[in-house]
């Protein structure tokens, strides 16, 4: 039906689009900021009004009304005007502005639009309390004290608001781009302080949420509603999160980490971080040093690309070995990538540096390439050794590199040699190059070792023995195969440290206390990198035989030293996924396309090449031979 009204004629099949002359709300009945519709905010509950056939229908609420729209007859419009259709919405502005005094960004006048800083302060407050239909024509003292009351009520709100808001947004701040430890870093920690204060604000926004005017209400997603309300970007983004997806905090608080870093304008990523990893270290006969390092974006961008280098490049050797392309003995390091590279960070060119056979990796971070290295193991004249050393012979002089050994442990008295030489040649009362002297668990009981380390302790040279513990040594546990475990305590009065090897902060910083000790003429240091290796001991090894695959998949999953890194990157610069993403694309096409060019590589083609650097002259010139003894007699080398 229709109903003729002074004004205008609408339609009555819509209870939307009943409009009398003096009606000023063209929305049905409803609560505001969670208010009763009863007693003193009953007017509030009526803003819809209803036509007079409506009214004498609903009995006294109608009568109420009309009481109502005769205050209003009177002058009692809202600050807005008042206008009988809701006015368009503001371009950019995600919500509708209502007829009860749109802000200038499109925003109702709801408390949380006053609260967020872009809606009326007097709308609101009338809203709120149920007074819009009052009339302003009030006495003027009447009139201030009601201003005066709406804005302090309105300024009290906001104030409560942001500080509540800091104490939500502080544990996130800490876990996300402060000082985070190695417990945080599973996000244990930050969820709990973030989720233990993300209540308290929360709780006074409740009840913006209920109108249908809120921020919270009408965002389309948490993007838009960060750049819509900068000043509490944090906390939008929380509950707008929150209501996706509750059951995944961790990748919650890096979205808010990221969001907040492309939203706010100036916002950049710290030049220092500064990274905890409590229980890293134990000490023997010294003290441990702190627990702490400080880096940078830069500095952990550098790491990841090298580590993920030298993985890719393993597991290239592995194809290639099972397709034949690498023949002979192969030993991969895939898994402990942070020795490698956080000893190289610790360590200047001028120390000393000699290996076991596991070598590939520490070959390249001392200055080789993937070519080279891949090359090598082909056996072809690029190689780094010239196609000569394999696997196991990997060399390196001005980098003071000096190979791998493919006797077990036999590399140790001659990295107390490398120490002897650094102490003979620096000046007394001068900080002396070290020498480092990497081996296996398997090798931690040999006599050579020990013998070593009893002249190392005499002469007080500069050497660090470093076990590298990856729990087998070839297919035997570390708890069968000595008596002693705590490796970094076998020099008996000589120090000890252990350390990570999975961390490559804790390896990188553990081995510069190490050197400082050692290079100040206090004698050798003992140190044990605790780590894993994920492929066996050698390409005939399947390692699955003396310890299963749940083993393997649980060290990749909870220690692999690589994502270790990445999370670091992710937690506490503006590196974000895709980028590193990326870059693990480029370094697996670099390594492809360095596999690609190693092979077209050619062995040796001569003699004279291959009886190359066995001799010297005095001069240290190449020293040419006639003959050479070769094991079968007859493929001896002669001039």
């Amino acid at each position: 039906g229709t109903e003729r009204s002074p004004s205008r004629l609408v339609s009555t099949d819509d209870p939307r689009r009943l409009v009398s002359r003096r009606t000023i709300h063209a929305a049905p009945p409803r609560l505001v900021g969670g208010l009763s519709p009863r007693g003193g905010t009953r007017r509030a509950a009526c803003q819809a009004g209803s036509s007079r056939a409506a009214a004498r229908a609903t009995g006294s609420r109608a009568r109420s009304c009309a009481r109502a729209r005769r205050r209003s007859a009177r002058g009692g419009r809202c600050s807005s005007g008042g206008p009988a259709r809701p006015p368009p919405a503001t371009p950019g502005c995600s919500r509708p502005s209502t007829p009860c005094g749109p802000s200038s960004c499109g925003c109702s006048g709801c408390l949380a639009c006053v609260v967020m800083g872009c809606g009326d302060a007097e709308v609101a407050f009338r809203r709120v309390c149920g007074a819009a239909s009052r009339s302003p024509a009030a006495p003027p003292r009447v009139a201030r004290r009601r201003l005066v009351l709406s804005v302090s009520l309105v300024w009290i709100l906001r104030t409560t608001s942001v500080l509540l808001c800091c104490l939500a947004v502080w544990p996130m701040v800490c876990g996300c781009e402060g000082r985070l430890s190695s417990r945080a870093l599973s996000c244990s920690r930050a969820d709990a302080d973030a989720q233990s204060y993300f209540y308290v604000p929360v709780f006074v926004f409740a009840f913006c949420s209920t109108c249908p005017d809120s921020p919270f209400a009408h965002a389309t997603s948490p993007h838009a509603l960060v750049r819509r309300h900068p000043g509490l970007f944090l906390l939008a983004l929380r509950v707008c999160d929150a209501r996706v997806q509750p059951e995944n905090p961790a990748t919650m608080l890096r979205a808010i980490s990221r969001s907040a870093r492309a939203v706010v304008p100036g916002r950049r990523a710290m030049s220092s971080i500064e990274i905890e990893f409590p229980g890293s270290y134990a000490a023997h006969r010294c003290d441990e040093p702190e627990a702490k390092a400080t880096t940078s974006k830069d500095e952990l961008l550098q790491y990841f690309k090298t580590m993920y280098t030298m993985r890719r490049m393993e597991i290239t050797c592995d194809n290639e070995y099972k397709a034949r392309t690498i023949r002979g003995f192969c030993h991969l390091y895939d898994g402990q990538e942070a020795i490698g590279t956080g000893v190289n960070a610790a360590l200047d060119l001028e120390d000393s540096w000699i290996t076991s056979y596991r070598c590939h990796c520490i070959a390249l971070a001392r200055g080789g390439t993937v070519e080279g290295v891949l090359a090598e193991l082909m056996g072809n004249s690029h190689g780094q050794t010239g196609g000569k050393g394999g696997s196991m012979h990997f060399y390196n002089k001005e980098h003071n590199f000096y190979g791998g050994q493919g006797i077990v442990g036999a590399q140790v008295p001659v990295g107390t040699g490398l120490a002897f030489a650094n102490k003979y040649k620096t000046p007394l009362g001068e900080k002396m190059p070290v020498a480092i002297g990497c081996y296996g668990d398997g090798a931690a009981n040999q006599g050579q070792i020990w013998e070593a380390a009893n002249m190392a302790a005499l002469w007080k040279l500069p050497m660090i023995f470093c076990i590298e513990n990856n729990q087998y040594g070839m297919g035997t546990s570390i708890s069968r195969s000595s008596c002693n475990n705590d490796y970094y305590t076998m020099g008996n009065v000589i120090p000890g440290l252990k350390m990570d090897g999975m961390n490559v902060l804790s390896v990188r910083e553990g081995i510069k206390f190490v050197k400082d000790y050692v290079s100040s003429g206090n004698g050798p240091m003992f140190v044990e990198m605790s780590t894993y290796r994920y492929h066996g001991h050698s390409m005939s090894d399947p390692g699955t035989t003396y310890r299963n695959r749940d083993e393997i998949a649980a060290m990749r999953q909870t220690r692999d030293p690589i994502e270790f890194v990445k999370k670091l990157l992710l937690d506490h610069t503006d590196v974000a996924e895709e980028e590193l993403k990326a870059i693990e694309k480029d370094i697996r096409a670099e390594v492809a396309a360095a596999c690609e060019r190693a092979k077209a590589g050619s062995p040796p083609d001569s003699i004279a090449e291959l009886t190359n650097n066995i001799f010297l002259n005095p001069d240290g010139t190449n020293a040419p031979q006639e003959y050479i003894r070769m094991p079968d007699y007859t493929k001896s080398i002669r001039a």
